[in-house]
């Protein structure tokens, strides 16, 4: 999708909170976006597209379930989305030239599933992990895994302390990333690792 270009686009969503016993809050939800981007740029300088000015729109769409699950200390967050794109997208064509033979929308289903546990008022471990799986890729000849995602994140959260003023948290996570067919020069799969360490603080 271009960046800073004309787009288009409306995001809905909703959810339902429901005492479940002794366990508690539990919430159920959905969410859809959908709308246009742009395909190419209005005008160019030195060959190159003048960021802003992208025309061209075609549509995509974002649509999805939310879970939120609390079990005691323990609680899970579920995410299921399905989308897809126009061909023009999907293919990185400029919608005022033809498509590539054989192009098609693709469509993919994706999932979220992160659970922390509360070890005590201090303490909040995590663990997430999220997938994308391709259901239509935009030509039939590719194969039918190409852009598939997988990425492994665990992480902690600590309170050194806590106060109805003000907070003070450390963060940090280690995330590993598997894409099929993402590297960009082989084509092979493409392995990430990634650490992340903050701090938030809050008054």
């Amino acid at each position: 999708l271009l960046p800073n270009g004309r787009s288009y686009g409306l995001n809905v969503a909703a959810s339902q909170a429901f005492a479940l016993g002794n366990l508690g809050l539990q919430r159920v939800g959905g969410f859809a976006y959908v709308g246009e981007q742009p395909t190419y740029m209005q005008y160019t300088q030195g060959g190159v597209g003048v960021p802003g000015t992208g025309i061209g729109n075609k549509s995509i769409y974002r649509t999805g379930l939310i879970g939120m699950w609390y079990l005691k200390k323990y609680n899970l967050t579920t995410i299921f989305f399905h989308s897809g794109d126009s061909a023009y997208l999907g293919s990185n064509t400029p919608s005022n030239t033809t498509l590539p033979t054989g192009a098609r929308a693709p469509t993919w289903n994706g999932g979220l599933f992160e659970s922390n546990y509360v070890a005590n008022p201090h303490l909040v471990l995590i663990q997430r992990y999220e997938l994308v799986r391709m259901t239509r890729q935009v030509f039939a000849s590719n194969p039918s895994n190409l852009g598939n995602m997988d990425v492994l994140t665990y992480g902690f959260r600590y309170y050194p302390f806590l106060s109805s003023r003000a907070g003070f948290a450390f963060h940090g996570e280690y995330a590993n990333e598997r894409q099929i067919g993402a590297a960009p020069v082989s084509g092979l799969n493409l392995s990430t690792s990634s650490l992340l360490g903050g701090f938030d603080f809050d008054f």
